[in-house]
């Protein structure tokens, strides 16, 4: 895919599947799962190119998730482009 248009993922062992809650929350671009009480996030958040408008709306989905999960540890990955 070009720059900008991709997705993002989580990927973890399948022996651990059973500690695992993923949420549902989000887009292809900002993703979350619950392993046990801490939340990790990872998001994509490019900026080569991209409108203003687009990296404040990832920014807003990842605070609603935060919201929601903020009784929980939080681990937030994040790549972005120059």
């Amino acid at each position: 895919m070009p720059i900008g248009t991709g997705g993002t993922a989580i990927l973890w062992d399948k022996s651990i599947e059973n500690l695992i809650e993923p949420i549902t929350d989000g887009s292809d671009r900002v993703i979350a799962i619950l392993l046990n009480n801490v939340l990790i996030i990872n998001t994509y958040m490019t900026t080569m190119g991209a409108a203003n408008a687009d990296y404040e709306e990832v920014l807003e989905e990842v605070y609603e998730v935060i919201t929601k999960y903020n009784n929980h540890g939080i681990i937030w990955t994040d790549e972005v482009r120059p």
